[in-house]
């Protein structure tokens, strides 16, 4: 596992806050690190990620679609 690329992306994604586009930020973050989209999932060989946004404060759907990972 690479920590110090994770946490390059961590601090990547802080510095984007209050973006509010989704589409936008997840552009950002796939030209910044090169990442591959399969599906909704983007992908290096350090660690995968998924964009989603939320209407309201929880986040059952994302948990959920995660776990199919």
């Amino acid at each position: 596992m690479n920590t110090q690329l994770i946490v390059e992306l961590i601090e990547s994604i802080g510095r984007e806050d209050g973006i509010n586009d989704k589409a936008e930020l997840t552009s950002i973050i796939q030209k910044e690190f090169g990442l591959t989209r399969d599906r909704s999932v983007y992908y290096c060989d350090a660690f995968a990620i998924r964009f989603s946004k939320a209407a309201k404060t929880g986040f059952s759907n994302t948990v959920l679609s995660l776990s199919n990972l």
